[in-house]
């Protein structure tokens, strides 16, 4: 491959828009394109979502977990509840403050630390081979 190579690759809420083979090659080719991380995040599990407003694109293909990702090397960390999530993402209840709620039982629940909890996945990998930490001290540069 020719060409400078990114330090940053990213797939937000795509790749369950994928069959799964088609999703693992995606991963793989996002490997190729960086040299430092790749960062996923995704419904946990499959997540149902049809033809939104016609687009056919935006029907899930491909349910996700945590294991698909840990056997290639990925920190998966969780992000929202399941509790408060229904169809296609969109939030089960509608009243004052459910986001906040979210954010509460999330921190309750602890969903960052147990995915399985958790109503997304956050995937990282450094492809340097340097597992990816969470609330990690900034590295010192030498003098």
């Amino acid at each position: 491959m020719g060409g400078r190579l990114f330090d940053l690759v990213t797939l937000f809420d795509i790749i369950e828009h994928l069959p799964k083979r088609q999703g693992f090659e995606l991963l793989e080719k996002c490997e190729r394109l960086t040299c430092k991380y790749i960062i996923v995040q995704t419904p946990n599990g499959f997540l149902e979502q049809g033809p939104e407003y016609g687009n056919e694109l935006q029907r899930h293909l491909s349910g996700w977990f945590t294991h698909d990702f840990e056997g290639l090397g990925y920190t998966v960390h969780g992000a929202s509840t399941k509790i408060m999530h229904g169809y296609a993402g969109t939030l089960r209840y509608n009243f004052p403050g459910a986001v906040k709620c979210d954010a509460v039982l999330s921190w309750l629940l602890r969903a960052g630390k147990n995915p399985h909890r958790s109503f997304s996945l956050i995937a990282i990998k450094d492809v340097r081979g340097v597992p990816a930490r969470l609330n990690a001290a900034p590295r010192q540069r030498p003098a």
